[in-house]
């Protein structure tokens, strides 16, 4: 994650995100094993942007559990903190390190199930041993950590082995304490290291967004989830796996969200489930892609569809912040970032452009109407326009909503919504389609008759003239469109987001 704040994490596996309408995606140079760098901070004359100094002195350590070695130098801008309380001869901040990945790494591959990273013992610049390498080196405040792929096996060109480089003291960063600071950190990354087992081609919204969800997983404490999933919640009519531009986007890392949805929603597993059929050859697709297989998760799961799960996020999203019900959404979503929604007066008529896989929220004051309804209206010539649609209403009555009613027919606006005593109507238009080019209906808001003369105008206007899908809910090609590369070139972009500083 790339943010000044001291829990935002980043570890970005990909290199460069086209922009949204982008035809084609450059992958990055961890595309096969004839690529990879095969190079360590440690190494003599290496080029990587974090490394240790020529003349450190640099030590190992083994953790407890014998699954780690952390790289570490007592002198220069390297230096951990020389602290010694248990006497024991090894720095306390590298044994604090080696016990945060041990426990994180316990609670991924024996807690929840997944496969622990590949180990590294057939690489010839692999740190001693088959052990994963976690290195510590000076960030000098533009990043705090990154997982390096260095090498894939051959045969399976997308499930990789690679190593952490990890800030040596924190020092300056903000975290309340280097604890909180490596248990962010080590969750996040070591997560990244979990999905290069399975594959590193993934894209950025599937590599961020579960790393994000993993460190809520693995401690509810750590305030990162919270933090990022507004990154969503102000974007939410925005195609689900389309990335903002940039090296590191909100968007990738505020999706979160909808794995804590899947997670919560369908079960403990379901992340694990989605990520084991991203493996190639997995139900006998040679290249699956993340996205493209939600909906046949969810069937073989729960026996339902991506449009009916996606319709449920939307309402579950509704249900955050001050507007919270346990009983209706997230179980802990009174500390979430509310949804974005924007604020509309009755009458209103809008033509919109929904996205796939997207949704977009209204409020409307009733201003003494009685009853108000909503309706999508679509060109008399274009009634395909509304394929894929839901709309829902729900009335909002002294800072709680009421009940959810998802409208039968779109076009009808028929289902009126007693607004006596409430504060507003909020309308929700949700594209739960998988693919395809964007919608682009009437919204029309208002009392029922209002909402008519809408309708009886909207449905005269001609059909748009084609539909570019340029805009923020395109997607690039596919699996594609935010190929991840190589994590090293992905650092430089740390410092240009302001509020994801941090971690890749």
């Amino acid at each position: 994650m790339i943010g000044r704040r001291g829990a935002l994490c980043a570890a970005l596996l990909a290199a460069a995100l086209p922009g949204c309408g982008d035809g084609g995606a450059t992958r990055g140079p961890l595309d096969g094993p004839e690529a990879a760098p095969l190079i360590r901070p440690d190494t003599p004359g290496n080029d990587l942007q974090f490394s240790f100094e020529p003349g450190d002195v640099v030590e190992a350590y083994g953790s407890a559990a014998g699954g780690f070695l952390i790289h570490f130098t007592r002198q220069g801008p390297n230096a951990v903190p020389p602290g010694d309380a248990d006497a024991s001869g090894t720095p306390d901040f590298v044994e604090e390190v080696a016990g945060v990945y041990d426990e994180v790494l316990a609670y991924y591959r024996d807690d929840l199930g997944f496969r622990p990273p590949l180990g590294d013992e057939g690489i010839a610049d692999n740190g001693g041993d088959g052990r994963f390498d976690v290195y510590l080196v000076d960030f000098a405040g533009i990043g705090d950590g990154v997982f390096h792929v260095d090498a894939c096996p051959q045969g399976s060109p997308e499930a990789c082995a690679g190593y952490m480089v990890q800030e040596n003291d924190y020092a300056g960063y903000g975290y309340p304490s280097t604890l909180v600071a490596n248990r962010i950190l080590g969750s996040h990354e070591l997560f990244h290291a979990v999905q290069a087992a399975y594959d590193t081609q993934q894209g950025s919204i599937m590599a961020e967004g579960t790393a994000v969800w993993a460190t809520e997983s693995f401690d509810p404490s750590l305030n990162d989830f919270e933090r990022f999933i507004d990154g969503y919640l102000t974007n939410c009519d925005r195609s689900l796996d389309v990335p903002l531009p940039g090296p590191v986007d909100p968007f990738s890392y505020g999706s979160a969200i909808f794995f804590q949805f899947l997670e919560e929603r369908y079960g403990d597993g379901a992340v694990r489930a989605l990520w084991e059929r991203t493996e190639d050859g997995a139900n006998g697709d040679p290249d699956p892609a993340w996205f493209e297989e939600i909906g046949p998760m969810l069937e073989a799961r729960a026996q339902t569809t991506f449009a009916e799960a996606f319709v449920e996020l939307a309402t579950w999203n509704l249900f955050t912040g001050s507007f919270a019900d346990p009983s209706r959404s997230y179980a802990a979503g009174a500390g979430y970032a509310r949804v974005q929604i924007e604020d509309v007066a009755a009458p209103y008529s809008g033509r919109l452009r929904a996205f796939y896989a997207a949704s977009q929220y209204r409020r409307a004051p009733p201003d003494g109407r009685a009853a108000m309804t909503a309706a999508l209206a679509m060109p008399a010539d274009a009634p395909e326009q509304g394929e894929g649609l839901a709309l829902l209403l729900v009335p909002e009555r002294g800072g709680a909503y009421g009940e959810v009613t998802r409208v039968a027919d779109l076009a009808a606006g028929v289902t009126e919504v007693d607004l006596r005593g409430a504060d507003a109507l909020i309308v929700v238009v949700v594209n739960g389609a998988e693919g395809g080019d964007s919608r682009r209906p009437t919204l029309c808001i208002g009392a029922p008759d209002e909402v008519a003369a809408c309708k009886a105008a909207a449905s005269g206007g001609a059909a748009p003239d084609g539909d570019p899908d340029g805009g923020c809910g395109c997607r690039a090609s596919g699996a594609d469109a935010a190929a991840p590369g190589g994590a090293a070139a992905a650092a430089l972009g740390l410092a240009a987001a302001a509020r994801y500083r941090r971690r890749r």
